[in-house]
């Protein structure tokens, strides 16, 4: 079942390839063929592999394989690709001085030579492993698929999100991993008493803590002030009847700042600014975890009964989201060494 759901993605992949890369084929080759009739075949491919180039790195990531390029994808695609120009012109060298070809045997030679060189880099670096597409999504809503496991022989109808271990029949989400062995994820114990008090966590910008509580034979209250918040809340989400094996979140924000308070039942919240992880259960509705931005947040663990507040610093706006893990980790980079 997970080879058919590969074989179909490649397939797809393959065709997107075939119509969009065929196209800019036909276009190149109709100029290194025009332009070979009065400037040396070299040149002219030289010229051409140069304009294809810049089209298939700003492109192929995104209209083929479906997934947003990082610097990094774009940099190994176009080392790639000036590997394969140099291939290119090995083979021009062959014809032309060996075989002593005619210029159309050299252009389609060199074209059928290189051409799936060019797919063969694209999928390796810019896809990865083949997965499959369960449906067009909004822009900016795809979960990430950096460092998500599936155990052999489930079968995985929806993409797994990062640091998550996905199993059975269908799969769902039986545990997390740590991304890397030099960031374990750090499970925060809390004071056990009424607030106030605030908890480090050791994730950059990532604090738990305690609120006002009070309790008499009328019942329970828990009190925020805003002025002890971080930030000013310009909105709030409730989320609730979450499955178990549910998990929700799996992005990091580029301006919003979260204030996550759990009213009933649990769930657990892992945080991660790129160098650091933690794991944080919350079970108490006078506890509250402050997430800041450029932190990847995922919440998982629920149980039936958990309503989960969040407030927010920002209205909502798509474009804040980050939702590629790989993407996340050149950004925070970025912003630690900043720091």
């Amino acid at each position: 079942m997970r080879d058919l759901v590969n074989d179909r993605a490649t397939s797809g992949q393959i065709l997107r390839f075939l119509v969009l890369g065929g196209t800019n084929t036909v276009v190149t080759t109709a100029a290194f063929y025009g332009l070979a009739t009065f400037l040396p075949s070299s040149a002219a491919f030289t010229i051409v592999y140069a304009a294809g180039l810049a089209f298939v790195v700003l492109v192929t990531p995104r209209y083929v394989f479906g997934s947003r390029s990082t610097r990094t994808r774009r940099l190994l695609l176009a080392l790639w690709y000036l590997g394969t120009y140099a291939v290119g012109i090995g083979v021009i060298s062959l014809l032309t001085s060996v075989a002593d070809a005619p210029r159309i045997a050299v252009v389609l030679g060199t074209v059928l030579v290189t051409a799936p060189l060019g797919f063969i880099g694209a999928r390796l670096l810019v896809a990865g492993p083949a997965v499959s597409r369960p449906g067009r999504r909004r822009r900016g809503r795809e979960p990430s698929r950096i460092a998500a496991h599936e155990i052999a022989g489930s079968v995985v109808k929806e993409n797994v999100p990062a640091n998550a271990v996905a199993a059975g029949d269908p799969a769902r989400i039986v545990a997390s991993v740590d991304g890397a062995p030099e960031a374990p994820a750090r499970e925060i114990r809390l004071p056990a008493t009424a607030g106030p008090w605030v908890t480090t966590t050791g994730v950059r910008s990532v604090t738990v803590h305690g609120l006002t509580r009070a309790r008499d034979l009328r019942g329970a209250l828990t009190a925020v002030e805003v002025s002890e918040l971080e930030f000013v809340p310009r909105r709030l989400f409730v989320v609730y009847d979450v499955p178990s094996e549910s998990v929700r979140g799996a992005h990091a924000h580029r301006t919003c700042s979260q204030f996550l308070i759990c009213l009933s039942g649990g769930v657990s919240c892992l945080v991660d600014d790129g160098a650091a992880r933690a794991e944080i259960r919350l079970d108490r509705s006078d506890v509250g975890l402050y997430v800041s931005s450029m932190v990847w947040g995922t919440q998982w663990k629920y149980t039936r009964d958990a309503v989960l507040l969040v407030l927010a610093s920002h209205p909502y706006n798509p474009d804040d989201y980050i939702r590629d893990y790989e993407e996340f980790l050149e950004l925070a980079e970025g912003s630690h060494s900043a720091r």
